[in-house]
């Protein structure tokens, strides 16, 4: 078991590549490099070069700077290169930042996620708990209320502790992200005709729910007359545009309507 971080990359062509920083406990790192050394050799283990470059590794060497220093370069590079004006990228040959516009579309062309967590608790549990401002009152809700406190102060390593330490179990968190089904499966459909669930809230292992999202917003078509109405119409239509199409976000569970 392991926990850290993986950030995606583009080589100069556009291949993909990952930097991770992985924690392992000492008496599996031997295996962990060996599985990792046995996939990036999997597939024409005897082009040249192969061996040279397509896996490495490195210890953490304090000396030579943390772990935290060390994936923040890679996220800052890969966002908006603060800090690196004066740093070159050698994967492609550029500045770091005149490379990061391309990073951002290539990225968005093939859907690249470039940051993800590995191991660890559930992030999700942590951000829909932080929606929670309101203490949780109730004997049944005192361990939630604790947690729920953790991630409204924006104490990160109180919330692992809690939640059973880095390297829990998927199946051993006290709580974990609730998804539904939503009544209406012609609404919940995604472009492949699948049923998507969404997220609702979080759930403990007792089964004790709490919702964090109690509004339901979708994207529709605006009645133009009702909000040209809404403004007057000399300064309405003093911009060069007319727009053709107004769009509305909408909350059925609010009883109000946002344009």
């Amino acid at each position: 078991m392991c926990f850290g971080f993986r950030i995606a990359e583009p080589h100069h062509d556009g291949t993909t590549h990952w930097h991770l920083l992985l924690f392992f406990a000492p008496d599996v790192l031997d295996k962990a490099i060996e599985i990792f050394r046995n996939y990036a050799m999997e597939v024409a283990p005897d082009e040249p070069g192969a061996s040279k470059y397509r896996f490495d590794y490195e210890l953490i060497d304090q000396s030579k700077g943390s772990a935290t220093g060390y994936i923040a370069k890679y996220v800052s590079k890969n966002i908006d290169g603060a800090g690196m004006e004066s740093e070159s990228d050698f994967e492609v040959d550029n500045k770091a930042l005149e490379s990061i516009q391309r990073v951002e579309v290539w990225a968005s062309t093939w859907g690249i996620r470039q940051f993800q967590q590995i191991g660890s608790t559930s992030v999700t549990v942590w951000r829909e708990l932080r929606r929670l401002r309101d203490p949780l009152e109730g004997a049944s809700l005192k361990d939630l209320e604790e947690l729920r406190s953790a991630c409204d102060a924006g104490d990160w390593a109180r919330f692992i502790d809690l939640m059973g330490g880095p390297l829990v179990k998927r199946s051993e968190m006290p709580v974990r992200a609730l998804h539904v089904t939503p009544d209406n499966n012609d609404e919940s459909e995604n472009k492949y005709g699948e049923i998507a669930k969404r997220l609702q809230g979080v759930i403990m292992r007792g089964g004790c729910r709490v919702i964090t999202r109690i509004h339901e917003w979708r994207i529709q078509l605006a009645d133009r007359d009702e909000v040209v109405a809404q403004f007057d119409q000399r300064e309405f239509y003093k911009t060069p545009y007319e727009p053709d199409v107004i769009f509305e976000r909408f909350s059925p569970n609010s009883g109000r309507d946002y344009k």
